[in-house]
């Protein structure tokens, strides 16, 4: 403004105290603040935050390109501004699709501000799509535990990494963190509770394994309970069979035949309007009660699906054919082949690690629509 009605002087005294302003929660966004920085510019390029902050403006207005050219020049004037790294990082992976660039820059950032916890979370993002080993993204999230901490997203990534490493202090830590971590959850997001279900159910049967019935008949309940601090309701109707299973199987261990029947009853009680996961407890709950035909038959069906579904026809190829194999491995191992099982798990788990969840979340959908 004072430029603009002449007084020189007195501009010149606001740009040089705005340049020493805190970078921190500065996001300006409007026209006239766009006027202001590129005068600012004008006045002084080798201004480093007008820069970041113009390119920050242009990028949200959809002037992506010069929005990414003014956090280039940014960094050129100041190669420690850790928030115009962050944005290059950005920029690089959602403008450029250069994730090799992204990685670096967010690498940057994340070491001129390692307490930034949105940058750590976009670095593991970036990590996971450039494929980095899971140890090293978990190593490298466990160095920063209490930056993980802060954000709910990033200490679910680092209980999704302890999934995927499966040994017991690492599925200890796992529920230690979702047992004691208030989430905020918002509707629709049960991937938290999913992992609550998975990491119940991975401790129980390690418990089985070992004749531990009554620490295992523990974990398997707990993935029967949907904890407040999760913060994640419970549906209704639910799909239950594969928890169910796993209380059915463990009674049985204990000699408590008619609590276990009390479990497959359940589960063959469930209703569906097709094939999917929920068919394939459906037939180890018959074949538990000895109804051999009803299991041959739901078996064969949940075969014959999961065979279509990995065909190689268009209409299921992505998640529909991943949980084609997951459901055909699943058969295979019922049926003793376990060379093929375990080739049609590894097909699913290369295309979607969390393929279980998948398989789990639509059978819950199917649940909810048969009781429409």
């Amino acid at each position: 403004f004072k430029e603009l009605v002449g007084h020189a002087s007195a501009a010149s005294k606001y740009y040089a105290k705005a340049r020493k302003g805190p970078v921190d929660y500065t996001n300006p966004h409007r026209l006239e603040g766009k006027a202001a920085l590129e005068a600012a510019i004008v006045r002084n390029p080798d201004d480093a935050n007008a820069h970041l902050f113009l390119g920050n403006l242009l990028y949200a207005r959809g002037q992506r390109e010069d929005g990414f050219a003014h956090w280039e020049k940014a960094i050129e004037l100041n190669d420690n501004l850790a928030h115009a790294w962050r944005n290059l990082g950005y920029g690089e992976w959602h403008l450029k699709n250069n994730l090799a660039a992204s990685y670096k820059a967010y690498k940057k950032g994340l070491h001129l501000n390692p307490r930034d916890a949105r940058v750590l979370l976009e670095y593991d993002r970036v990590a996971e799509a450039m494929e980095v080993p899971a140890g090293e993204r978990l190593a490298f999230l466990e160095q920063h535990h209490d930056v993980v901490r802060t954000r709910d997203d990033l200490l679910s990534r680092l209980v999704d990494l302890r999934l995927v490493a499966g040994d017991m202090e690492n599925l200890k830590e796992a529920y230690s963190s979702l047992s004691s971590h208030h989430f905020h959850s918002w509707e629709g997001k049960y991937g938290i509770h999913h992992c609550w279900v998975e990491v119940n159910q991975r401790l129980g049967d390690w418990a089985f394994e070992k004749e531990e019935f009554e620490a295992a008949l523990r974990y398997y309940e707990e993935a029967c309970r949907y904890p407040k601090n999760l913060e994640v309701a419970p549906r209704t109707p639910d799909f239950r069979a594969h928890v169910y299973w796993n209380l059915a199987k463990v009674h049985m261990a204990m000699n408590k035949q008619d609590v276990a029947n009390g479990y497959l009853q359940k589960i063959i009680s469930e209703k569906y309007t097709r094939t999917h996961l929920g068919t394939y407890y459906q037939a180890l709950a018959q074949k538990a009660l000895n109804n051999s035909s009803k299991y041959r038959s739901l078996l064969d069906r949940l075969e014959n699906y999961a065979k279509k579904h990995t065909s190689g026809e268009f209409e299921y190829r992505g998640t529909p054919e991943t949980i084609g194999h997951y459901l055909l491995s699943l058969v295979l191992e019922e049926k003793g082949d376990k060379n093929g099982a375990a080739a049609e798990r590894r097909k699913a788990l290369d295309r979607n690690p969390r393929v279980i969840r998948s398989a789990i979340r639509e059978a819950q959908l199917n649940v909810a629509r048969a009781h429409q």
